[in-house]
């Protein structure tokens, strides 16, 4: 069995959602979770409906704006090389045994934290 490391430079090779993502590190796939940010789920059912609750918006709209969270990440992560990390007192993975990790990407000049430049650009839920 393989793990993924605390640490890791690997390949985005599916984004599930705005906030979940498929990843490849030395022929394995992850599927990763990212720590910082809870993005509008892009399928109808009780997290939707609290999410839109929660901020007051119909279902629809909290829908809409899940697809274009996912739409957003997919347009700058897919194929790309990110770095992620667990932080010390982090759990490896939450119960849907993804792993959490905070997920750096290249924007612009800088190495970013994409949980800020998700809820930079109004995609947290």
């Amino acid at each position: 069995m393989s793990f993924l490391p605390t640490s890791c430079t690997c390949t985005i090779t599916r984004v599930v959602d705005g906030d979940t993502y498929c990843v490849e590190y030395e022929r394995h796939e992850y599927i990763v979770r990212i720590l910082g940010v809870d993005c509008f789920e892009t399928r109808y059912g009780a997290k939707l409906r609290s999410q839109s609750l929660a901020r007051g918006i119909s279902l629809r709209e909290a829908l809409k704006k899940g697809i274009r969270a996912k739409d957003f990440a997919e347009n700058i992560l897919l194929g790309e090389t990110v770095t992620i990390i667990r932080p010390d007192g982090v759990p490896d993975n939450d119960i849907y045994f993804r792993y959490l990790r905070q997920v750096f990407v290249q924007w612009g000049n800088a190495n970013t934290n994409l949980a800020a430049l998700l809820a930079q650009h109004g995609y947290a839920a």
